[in-house]
């Protein structure tokens, strides 16, 4: 169960700086830039130990989590969209953040997808965070 029990520490010391130096980062891309690769992790995740992380994580959920059907990537371009655009406090928009971020971990363990495709929902949701953020459309559609 490794950082399970410390993910809201993790998160609160990682996510609002994240955010923070994100928002200052130039409106397009590097011409040609790609997701990186990411490497799938080849350890199994037996159901007893998934079990046991998803007891450790169901608790850290807020009691009334308030986030929707909206795909984890959305909820991050409108935390990352306050920050950059509405000047937002990076720690507020990270904690309105959390409900979505606890609920992208919970379906992340209870999918049952081979690691070499978990590799590639990486990159595919990297490369829509890309494409997506710095283009005027997009911040029309998060506003």
């Amino acid at each position: 169960m490794p950082s399970i029990p410390h993910l809201p520490q993790i998160y609160d010391q990682a996510v609002p700086v994240l955010l923070a130096l994100t928002a200052n980062w130039p409106h397009h891309p590097a011409p040609g830039s790609t997701a990186p690769p990411y490497r799938p992790a080849h350890r199994p995740l037996n159901s007893h130990r998934r079990a046991t992380m998803l007891s450790t994580l169901n608790p850290l959920a807020p009691p009334h989590a308030h986030y929707d059907s909206c795909p984890w990537t959305q909820a991050l371009a409108h935390a990352w969209h306050a920050v950059r655009n509405r000047g937002s406090n990076p720690k507020e928009a990270a904690h309105g953040l959390w409900p979505h971020y606890v609920h992208r971990v919970r379906t992340w363990l209870t999918a049952e997808t081979p690691p070499t495709e978990r590799a590639a929902q990486l990159a595919a949701a990297h490369a829509q965070l890309c494409a997506t953020l710095p283009t005027p459309a997009a911040r029309r559609r998060i506003t």
